[in-house]
């Protein structure tokens, strides 16, 4: 490549730089306005051919007090997949539980089923509740953490049994996922959630059930957590210590403090005594 070459090759990037900056800068400038004028303006661009504008822009319509409802709608009917993907987004705080929602989640594009599922949520539409508990199988994994995430933000009793089986997912992404939507059924979850903890197949899937159990701060997951801390089933009482490293509960102390002198090894957890020690730390 001559010396000319590389100048004029350099001279390219700097300028698609630029531009790329100067697209930024705009969507900045008009990100906390919302005036429709500026809705108009992040609107146009969810069809940006950069990706992080179009998130930007995206989060920016989102973050808004109110959005023009027939922007919104002109954007969730698009036929442009970028443009429906970003309005699905937006659509989570600022649509309605509209049928066309639903037809989103059978959509061959992975990522539609995942926005459309972000919106379901968001939106806490309960009439979507089997669909998304289909999704729960999808070939996507981004697409089945959505899922898992719309239905705890929907939390009815009748999907619990369906997602909570996903604490036993090999998949960490899938297993946090169901951790944090299992702990939004509340006292739903307590019992199914010991039962793991009692009678889980591995220490993985036991610690992450305890994790949730603890996360529900309620009287009914203390009474849960004290009967697992004076079960004889020395894995079932490492999840519980484990877990109580996370939550505070100066009620449960003195059931702790019995295995401050215990060696067994719960799995890559460590000793009794020493998960005692830190759950008795955290008590402090």
């Amino acid at each position: 490549m001559t010396r000319l070459s590389i100048i004029i090759c350099l001279s390219l990037l700097a300028t698609i730089s630029s531009a790329q900056a100067v697209t930024i800068e705009q969507i900045k400038n008009v990100c906390a306005c919302e005036k429709i004028e500026c809705q108009k303006e992040l609107f146009s661009y969810l069809s940006d051919s950069d990706e992080y504008n179009r998130s930007y822009a995206a989060s920016c319509l989102e973050n808004q007090k109110t959005v023009d409802s027939a922007l919104l709608e002109d954007a969730v009917n698009s036929k442009d997949e970028r443009v429906l993907a970003g309005a699905l987004r937006i659509y989570a705080k600022h649509g309605r539980c509209a049928d066309s929602l639903g037809s989103y989640l059978n959509s061959e594009s992975a990522v539609l089923r995942a926005q459309a599922a972000y919106a379901i949520g968001g939106l806490k539409c309960e009439k979507f509740e089997r669909p998304l508990i289909d999704l729960l199988w999808d070939r996507n994994i981004s697409v089945r953490v959505r899922a898992i995430d719309a239905l705890g933000e929907i939390a009815k009793p009748s999907s619990l049994s369906k997602i909570i089986g996903f604490l036993n997912s090999p998949h960490d992404q899938i297993a946090q996922a169901t951790i944090k939507a299992v702990i939004k059924y509340q006292d739903q979850a307590v019992e199914p959630l010991k039962r793991t903890v009692l009678n889980g197949e591995r220490p993985e899937l036991r610690a992450r059930a305890a994790i949730a159990l603890a996360a529900i701060t309620t009287k009914s997951s203390t009474k849960a957590l004290s009967e697992i801390l004076d079960s004889r089933d020395k894995d079932a009482v490492g999840a519980a210590l484990f877990a109580l490293r996370y939550r505070k509960d100066k009620s449960l102390v003195q059931k702790i403090q019995k295995y401050l002198q215990d060696g067994y090894e719960f799995g890559r957890y460590g000793k009794l005594s020493e998960l005692a020690k830190e759950a008795i730390a955290n008590q402090q």
